[in-house]
């Protein structure tokens, strides 16, 4: 190292010494905050947002193809597909999972391309959670 290297380092390291040490703004310097993580915006959220899956109730599609399809496509237990499809059968609809859009959108199709085929009027929907 020259002698002009040593003395910016020097000088450099004096400087950030003195930022570090110095509490408020000076002439010629700014001093930067930065803010709580809890105030910075959950860009990850924001960006792909959970939506429900909603499954509406038809007077065909038999109760054992419902059970069925929210255990392969949504991967429920057995015993908790049989209670959202006793919600789906008494109440009209029932939110079978809360998912990112595309996911959302993508196990509404699969249950409709595996519905339609077999006659069965089967809907799903997705609205914003």
């Amino acid at each position: 190292m020259t002698s002009d290297a040593g003395e910016r380092y020097s000088e450099t390291a004096m400087f950030t010494q003195d930022i570090f040490q110095h509490s408020g703004p000076r002439s010629g310097s700014e001093v930067i905050t930065l803010p709580d993580e809890a105030v910075l915006p959950k860009i990850e959220e924001d960006l792909n947002p959970d939506y429900h899956v909603i499954m509406h109730n038809d007077d065909v599609t038999p109760m054992d193809f419902v059970v069925y399809l929210l255990t392969s496509i949504f991967e429920h237990s057995t015993p908790t597909a049989v209670k959202l499809m006793l919600e789906v059968h008494h109440t009209g609809s029932a939110v079978v999972a809360t998912l990112p859009q595309e996911v959302a959108e993508l196990r509404c199709e699969q249950v409709h391309s595996l519905a339609r085929p077999r006659g069965f009027p089967l809907t799903c929907s997705i609205e914003k959670a």
